[in-house]
């Protein structure tokens, strides 16, 4: 209706002004306000009176949830911050017991007559391998999006290293939304009235994402329980129950958002898996640094809180309106004894705030905790038994163990051009503990490598890392040693060690001198044919040498297959000297390296003369050997066996190319669907689902 007063004549701009204001602190205090939906009144500046329309419906106005007793939902949500974890590792731990229970069951109900165990049985030859298939079957029948989910809570591959990327982006968008709200003075930390607000929707969507990653990295890791309480997690605890369900209140609460801020040590694990801290010292002040700043921001956000809240035990409210920056320069304040804020605390949560912080920042807390861990004696994870991963096998190296010969290890071994290396993950065991090179080495293998204290002389270390279901242990020589017959007597005694705790456990030990080969032979468990495997340094050497004599640059050209390396058009821009003709052909060749892969059985019935023509021909790769048995451990692949050799189904073939991708149409072949393919590299899995053989080739 149109506004007036009871006598009929039109009000006055100040009169409509002065009825507004004292209506809306009517409606902050008292909840109810009742005024003209349209207020009507005459432009005083006018010649004649002309009517202007205010309409006051569309208004609103956040206020504080307690001025109009609205229900409390901090100490709601604060609650549902503490519960959560306690609840899911109750849970977690409930299956885990269950689990421990129902193995024993199973082990206690099949015990024979004589009171042993049917684990104690030995293990069936070539287990590793059968293992491994059963490992391949369980893969190819994961769904695609659980291969995606575990892909993307591991942040080494491709696809988790973004999603932690988009992690971080997404957190510190929220955390930025958190600090534009309370920049400025507001009446409450709980406002209710809030709706429609761009910021509100905007923080809602980036938790939602929050909340899904969270799902993914538990889901995605074989720790779970390490997954729900560490400290990422904690901070999705107090921040996700309020900015989820909050809009849907219309409300606004600004809460624990600034415990968004502690995401940003996702930056320095970025960055230490992208390996751009080559030293460790820079890896760990950045660390420092980034903590430093973290606890600052956080220790501002609580004192910010409590302040504009007040003590939630006082009858009478003592909270003042204060910003997030006056905390922040009052902190800051009181380490550097310059306080700009002008700000004066009320509130004795607020002052509790300020005296942990200043004790921290003593460094009084830096003195006590390393006493306290001292007196738990908690034992650290190196010394802790190894946990069995669900999606990999794990292989145990052992020996002398260097950073430099462990680096060297894993840098070839998870090369991106062995594709069969992201199935295994690799304890390392050593009798030492752990220095800062080791540990760095750890991390930037983080869920592939894993560091344990032990020796595989002791029973109780070779059962903690869990030997019995090992893919393989490998064994490093001391190769720097001034005495090389103690360095293999060593190694030798290791071999023992292991074979008496499992007689059927395969070993790939390294050895210096050659006559100290013999003593392995005389090992009755020593079996070449389950893939037991020495490596002698000596004879390697020699053996170059020896065949160089006969075929010079033999040495040069089995070295550079033995060597992982990459070749690049565009480093010819940062090496001039590469511009010439012979140093471009080498570099391109000793790029080549040896692969392995199962020939398509579109192939089957092909002379070897033939599938080599195809290789070099169509993937520019040579194909020098090939093994129809490929399980058999004991027979060894046929080099160059001529145009009598037929492939057989499930043949394995042995080619030189320079990167494994190029040799994906080997397997993928289907007669059916890529027959007219011109380009044999952008071959993909065929959807006829199966391949067919193929005719007689022509000769």
């Amino acid at each position: 209706m149109s506004a007036g007063n009871e006598s009929g004549h039109t009000p006055t701009l100040e009169s409509v002004l002065d009825d507004v204001t004292s209506c809306v602190l009517q409606a902050v205090h008292q909840n109810v306000c009742h005024f003209p939906s349209t207020i009507v009144f005459n432009h005083s500046s006018a010649d004649e009176p002309t009517p202007i329309i205010i309409n006051l419906t569309d208004a609103r106005h956040a206020v504080s949830c307690h001025e109009v007793s609205a229900l409390p939902l901090l100490g709601i949500f604060t609650g549902i911050g503490f519960i959560m974890p306690v609840v899911v590792t109750i849970v977690i731990l409930y299956q885990w017991t269950k689990q421990l229970m129902h193995r024993h069951f199973v082990t206690s109900k099949y015990e024979n007559l004589d009171g042993q165990s049917s684990t104690d049985q030995p293990i069936l030859e070539h287990g590793h391998l059968q293992a491994f298939k059963d490992l391949m079957e369980s893969r190819a029948k994961e769904t695609k999006l659980t291969k995606w989910i575990n892909d993307a809570a591991n942040p080494l591959v491709p696809t988790g290293f973004y999603m932690n990327i988009a992690g971080l982006i997404a957190a510190a968008l929220s955390f930025v939304l958190y600090l534009s709200a309370v920049s400025v003075k507001i009446p409450s930390v709980d406002l209710c009235g809030t709706m429609p607000n761009a910021q509100q929707i905007l923080d809602w969507f980036l938790n939602l994402f929050l909340l899904a990653y969270l799902l993914i990295r538990v889901y995605g890791r074989d720790r779970k329980l390490r997954a729900l309480i560490c400290g990422h997690a904690w901070v999705d605890y107090f921040t996700l129950p309020a900015a989820l369900v909050v809009p849907f209140l219309d409300r606004y609460l600004t809460g624990y958002g600034f415990l968004r801020s502690y995401s940003f040590l996702w930056l320095v694990e970025i960055l230490a898996y992208k390996g751009n801290f080559r030293i460790h010292n820079t890896l760990k002040l950045t660390h420092l640094v980034f903590l430093v700043i973290i606890i600052l921001f956080v220790c501002t956000g609580f004192l910010h809180l409590f302040e504009n809240k007040g003590d939630f035990y006082s009858g009478t409210p003592n909270g003042h309106m204060v910003t997030y920056w006056e905390c922040f320069l009052y902190l800051y304040g009181r380490i550097t004894l310059i306080d700009l804020s002008g700000m004066k605390v009320l509130s004795v949560l607020g002052k509790v705030t300020t005296y942990l912080f200043q004790l921290f920042a003593l460094g009084t807390i830096g003195r006590i905790i390393p006493q306290i861990v001292a007196l738990i004696k908690k034992r650290p994870d190196y010394d802790q038994e190894y946990v069995l991963p669900d999606r990999f096998l794990h292989v145990i190296l052992a020996g002398q163990i260097t950073t430099s010969a462990v680096n060297d290890f894993l840098r070839e071994f998870f090369h991106a051009d062995r594709p069969l290396s992201k199935n295994f993950q690799v304890a390392v065991m050593g009798e030492k503990e752990p220095d800062e090179l080791m540990n760095q080495l750890m991390k930037k293998y983080f869920m592939r490598a894993e560091y344990k204290r032990g020796s595989v002389m002791s029973v109780k270390d070779l059962a903690k890392i869990k030997l019995n279901e090992a893919a393989a242990i490998v064994l490093l020589a001391d190769r720097p040693a001034p005495e090389a017959e103690s360095a293999d007597s060593i190694n030798l005694m290791r071999v023992i060690s292991i074979k008496n705790f499992n007689n059927l456990a395969r070993i790939i030990v390294q050895l210096i001198q050659f006559h100290n080969k013999a003593f392995l032979t005389k090992i009755p468990t020593w079996k070449v044919e389950r893939g037991d495997m020495c490596i002698c340094l000596a004879e390697f050497r020699f053996g170059l040498l020896a065949q160089s004599c006969r075929a010079p640059g033999i040495s040069t050209l089995i070295a550079n297959f033995f060597m992982t390396r990459l070749y690049d058009d565009k480093d010819k821009e940062k090496h001039p000297h590469r511009n010439k003709p012979w140093m471009e052909d080498y570099l391109r060749g000793s790029a080549a390296e040896m692969y392995a892969k199962r020939l398509s059985d579109s192939f089957v019935g092909w002379s070897f003369r033939d599938l080599c023509r195809f290789t070099y021909e169509k993937l520019d790769a040579i194909l020098v050997a090939v093994k129809t048995n490929p399980f058999e451990l004991n027979t060894m692949p046929l080099v160059n066996p001529g145009a009598s050799c037929l492939i057989e189904k499930n043949t394995l073939g042995y080619f030189i190319a320079r990167d494994v991708t190029e040799l994906a149409a080997i397997t993928l072949y289907c007669d059916r669907c890529h027959k007219d393919t011109r380009d044999f590299r952008t071959i993909k899995r065929c959807a006829c689902g199966s391949c067919v053989s193929l005719p007689p080739p022509p000769h």
